[in-house]
């Protein structure tokens, strides 16, 4: 998936899937300056999806919700 403000200013974002039940995502500015971020569902509810730098840090960086009527998910 590809963000971008303008066509310089582009952010890339990879989802892939852990071995161990854990999904990965990636943010990079740049080639050479990457971020990674782990997914992890919340105990609460099984639809909602948060990402945090580490799984140490309590900090909540993105929350994603799946929509309970249909399979697409928004932020």
């Amino acid at each position: 998936m590809l963000c971008a403000k303008a066509k310089r200013q582009q952010q890339m974002f990879f989802v892939a899937k852990a071995k161990r039940q854990r999904q990965m995502f990636s943010v990079a500015k740049a080639k050479r300056q990457q971020q990674m971020f782990y997914l992890c569902e919340s105990e609460a509810t099984a639809t909602n999806v948060f990402c945090s730098e580490s799984k140490a840090t309590a900090t909540n960086v993105l929350s994603v919700r799946k929509r309970s009527d249909s399979n697409k998910c928004f932020l």
